[in-house]
């Protein structure tokens, strides 16, 4: 869900890419980002789902915030 009045904000697409991108900012200054070290860890700490991960993440991609080449999750400028 983008926005709707009946949905936890947590549960909201704003919500979840501001988390992943907070967890991506925090990964990428120890090195490299993969996507499945950064799903495992953005899931287990905001309890959501994969599905709920990937349209974040989508989300994010439709938006230009961020490129996943080869497995590595990158910051776009």
């Amino acid at each position: 869900m983008i926005l709707t009045g009946d949905v936890k904000p947590e549960e909201t697409l704003y919500y979840i890419g501001g988390q992943i991108l907070g967890h991506l900012q925090d990964a990428l200054r120890s090195g490299d980002v993969a996507l499945g070290e950064l799903s495992h860890d953005v899931c287990e700490s905001c309890d959501i789902s994969s599905a709920q991960f990937f349209h974040g993440m989508d989300w994010l991609f439709l938006l230009g915030a961020l490129d996943i080449r080869d497995g590595e999750v990158t910051l776009c400028s």
